[in-house]
């Protein structure tokens, strides 16, 4: 199920008019890690559509491929960069 970031942004509007900015930070913070744990999984889903040539271009093999790709999904780094 994909991440639908117009409601979210509805709930956060909707915590700040309500005049609680405790919730709404929180919601703003649950949905930036969500969008992060959502783009890693792509990232893990595209790596194992790469080549055996592509991976050892990258420094990997499928091994590591198959290692991070069997992660779950909400197992992604805090800070990217």
């Amino acid at each position: 199920m994909r991440p639908n970031p117009n409601a979210a942004a509805r709930r956060i509007q909707s915590a700040r008019q309500a005049g609680s900015p405790g919730a709404a930070s929180l919601l703003d913070a649950l949905c930036r890690r969500w969008r992060v744990c959502a783009q890693v999984a792509r990232e893990r889903r595209a790596l194992r559509e790469l080549s055996d040539h592509q991976l050892r271009d990258l420094g990997l093999s499928r091994a590591d491929v198959e290692r991070e790709a069997h992660r779950p999904f909400w197992d992604a780094p805090r800070r990217r960069g």
